[in-house]
């Protein structure tokens, strides 16, 4: 195990959430506040038409037109910011590319960490100050568990599906605006309303008894909370870790199976482990006999300096008998005796390259520079012993 690696890691995963994370929680604020205008903005606007329209927006008893105006209002107040919601943290944690941040591709379960810190405390408040913050801080470390399993499934290797994990996203979204809509209704001394609402509206998709929800009590520990907010504090806890589990074990699985998978089947950002790459074998058979036998390092450059040397003497010959030919008669405007009659042309088969005489030294120099093995991502040529690409960056 690379102690050193996982202690980098884990310094990225707690540092990330100071250096970049911090605009997740401002955001979070800022669409709070911008839900609040929204659901003002829109009740008003339905309240003037159903005044309009002469509808009535009582919720007992429980009408055709109720069932309309509430679905409209679940629409506009739930679903959409939901949707909203989910693509904007998405976003946060991608690039432009839809790949996966940088700061993000760390060993996976590294970016638990974390949020499991956080709500361990919250937690630990809970248990010493009781409801209050400590539930608050409770509900935002759960959210942002939800959200750091995000970037799990995008960096894991097996089982890797975002998409599984955004609409988990979006589910906790609808249990948290739903929650935030009860607890706004209650604080303005509403709560019968809110409660003949979710009864009303439990009851038109099949659940009895949603009122109690509202105005019920779930105790747990010796804290007593009300059960919708329950409800929205164990959504995100439940859906994130049972996704952790389910890859947890299928991981295991195709690790045992050992199976191969080629990097361009994989998205940018996703980890690529050592059992999964087709040319690892190969590659490491290729290093360890060429670390074994020395001799193909010293046959390699006695072969390139006896190459070298033999076109050096070509070349010398080439020059000795050009002198011999030009003071025999090269001075001569008459073609020589050996020479056929009416070609006087230049002979362009006489041009020659010089090329010097490579010593020992380089060209061992160059027979240990060049490895002979080709990037598996690339295909470009590899330096003797490289652990990454010079071409493309990947890790070997």
């Amino acid at each position: 195990m690379d102690t050193d690696r996982l202690r980098r890691g884990l310094t990225i995963s707690v540092r990330t959430v100071v250096t970049r994370e911090w605009r997740l929680l401002a955001g979070t604020l800022l669409a709070l506040c911008g839900y609040a205008l929204w659901v003002g903005a829109t009740g008003a606007a339905i309240s003037q038409f159903a005044s309009f329209a002469d509808v009535s927006t009582a919720v007992d008893p429980w009408t055709g037109e109720t069932t309309a105006i509430a679905g409209l209002v679940f629409v506009l107040w739930v679903v959409l910011p939901a949707i909203v919601a989910t693509w904007l943290v998405d976003r946060a944690v991608t690039n432009v590319s839809d790949n996966l941040e940088e700061y993000y591709r760390i060993t996976p379960l590294l970016l638990l960490v974390p949020p499991v810190l956080v709500l361990a405390g919250g937690l630990a408040a809970l248990a010493i100050v009781g409801t209050g913050p400590a539930l608050a801080v409770v509900l935002v470390a759960a959210l942002y568990f939800q959200i750091r399993t995000l970037t799990y499934s995008y960096r894991v290797f097996s089982f890797s599906y975002p998409r599984l994990q955004q609409l988990s996203l979006f589910v906790t979204s609808t249990v948290l605006l739903l929650t935030v809509l009860v607890e706004a209704a209650v604080a303005a001394g509403r709560e019968p309303y809110a409660v003949d609402a979710v009864t009303g509206f439990g009851d038109l998709l099949g659940f009895t008894g949603a009122g109690s929800l509202v105005d019920g009590t779930a105790t747990a520990g010796g804290f007593s909370v009300r059960p919708l907010l329950a409800v929205a504090i164990a959504t995100p806890l439940v859906l994130g870790s049972g996704y952790v589990c389910v890859q947890f074990v299928v991981g295991l699985l195709v690790r045992l199976r050992g199976n191969e998978l080629p990097r361009s089947k994989l998205r940018t950002g996703q980890r690529y482990p050592e059992f999964a790459r087709p040319t690892t074998k190969r590659q490491s058979s290729l290093s360890s006999s060429s670390a074994s036998d020395p001799t193909i390092a010293t046959d390699g450059s006695t072969a390139a300096a006896s190459t070298a040397k033999s076109a050096g003497e070509m070349d010398s010959q080439a020059t000795t008998a050009e002198t011999d030919n030009t003071a025999a008669g090269g001075d001569s405007d008459t073609p020589a005796a050996n020479q056929p009659a009416g070609d006087d042309e230049e002979d362009v088969t006489h041009t020659r390259v010089f090329t010097p005489e490579a010593t020992d030294d380089e060209t061992r120099i160059a027979a240990e520079d060049a490895s002979g093995e080709e990037c598996p991502f690339c295909e470009a040529p590899l330096n003797a012993g490289a652990d990454s690409c010079d071409n493309c960056g990947a890790s070997l």
